[in-house]
């Protein structure tokens, strides 16, 4: 996998500078503990507020916000093609996707088969109601969903939960450097759910017709009015929704990774 930038973004509204510290925090840590300069990310400011609904109540009407972050999803898309195309994973709210999709459009630029949207995102009625990532921008799930862009949508709760992590007996599958000493640190000293993981290896397991997608249901989604419920297509549609994985093989999968990707330097 060629990670192309990595992006801020709000929960909600207000925190993107937080975050944004938080990403470098992170890629300082992989630094030092083995990671390869040259494949060090980009880091770009994203949206820091949700999308407001217009008064139309129609997607194509929705203001974007122009952020560093939608510049660069659009830059990676116009160098994309259908035989190489750019996957982009919301694993917070979908507005900096959103935003991409709509400046696109108001430039007339198509990118279909050119860009593939993989999101952490609501529970298992709802595209919003009760999930973290979903109801803190539901209106940019929407403007995703509707856009023809294809959309998988790996459902916070219970799909990305049912990933879970219990630090207690599992605390050395952990790296032996100061990023696993990190995350050891930060993570509750309990079964603890790992949601944003289980959106990479939904790529890695897709990509490599590995199985690991157990239940997928195509879908489309409702407006705000309807609480912005899944609902079943009456014809084709860009939107799936991952009902079901097998957990613990993406668990074996991603902490194999990450211990190979980084290693404690010799002293």
């Amino acid at each position: 996998m060629d990670i192309l930038g990595v992006n801020s973004i709000h929960h909600g509204g207000g925190q993107e500078p937080t975050n944004y510290k938080e990403i470098l925090r992170i890629i300082d840590l992989a630094l030092k503990s083995g990671l390869s300069p040259h494949r060090k990310p980009l880091v770009f400011h994203g949206a820091n507020h949700r999308l407001a609904v217009p008064e139309s109540g129609k997607w194509q009407d929705t203001i974007p916000e122009v952020t560093p972050a939608s510049e660069a999803i659009l830059a990676a898309a116009r160098g994309a093609s259908p035989e190489n195309p750019v996957d982009v994973l919301p694993v917070g709210p979908c507005t900096n996707v959103a935003c991409a999709l709509l400046q696109a459009r108001a430039e007339g630029l198509d990118l279909k088969g050119r860009l593939r949207v993989i999101g952490l995102i609501g529970g298992a009625k709802s595209g919003s109601e009760g999930t973290f990532n979903g109801a803190n921008d539901p209106w940019s799930v929407y403007v995703v969903a509707h856009s023809g862009i294809e959309f998988w949508a790996l459902l916070e709760s219970p799909t990305g939960a049912s990933l879970r992590f219990d630090k207690r007996i599992e605390g050395d599958l952990y790296p032996n450097n100061v990023l696993g000493d990190y995350l050891k640190k930060i993570t509750p000293p309990h079964n603890k759910s790992l949601f944003d993981v289980a959106t990479i290896a939904m790529v890695i397991g897709e990509r490599g017709n590995k199985g690991w997608l157990t239940r997928v249901e195509p879908s489309t989604i409702l407006g705000p009015e309807k609480h912005y419920f899944w609902a079943t297509p009456a014809g084709p549609t860009n939107l799936r929704v991952i009902r079901d994985i097998d957990e613990e093989a993406m668990k074996a999968n991603f902490f194999k990774v990450l211990n190979r990707s980084t290693q404690r330097p010799n002293p």
